[in-house]
């Protein structure tokens, strides 16, 4: 599968909200992923990935998420995602983020997230 078929599926199964599918479905076992969100640590491994992604979903209401086009170049590409979320017992929130991924083998093996910080 070459890197825009692998871009585009996972922008449309993000839209469709099918979270942990993209990972079940387009990570390799060993993917590691940065996000200064969850830690200063990455973290490794393709059930690792899925654990973190279902406990931040148990913990939110998910209003929206708009993805871009994937920019993509060489073994790269990249998205921007924004979401609206409310945490559990927590206030509304939107996030800007862009995502950098990498692709080896027909696989994402990496995935970085850069985070707007909304102003004071």
């Amino acid at each position: 599968m070459e890197i825009t078929a692998i871009a585009n599926r996972l922008i449309l199964l993000c839209k469709e909200r099918k979270f942990v599918a993209a990972y079940q479905e387009l990570f390799s076992k060993d993917a590691i992923s940065i996000d200064p969100v969850a830690g200063s640590e990455p973290v490794a491994g393709l059930k690792k990935l899925i654990d973190r992604e279902n406990a931040f979903l148990a913990n939110i209401e998910l209003h929206e998420i708009v993805l871009s086009d994937a920019l993509c170049s060489g073994d790269f590409f990249s998205v921007i995602i924004s979401m609206h979320f409310t945490p559990k017992n927590g206030s509304s929130r939107k996030v800007t983020e862009l995502a950098v991924y990498k692709v080896e083998n027909s696989k994402i093996v990496s995935q970085q997230f850069f985070i707007d910080k909304p102003a004071d």
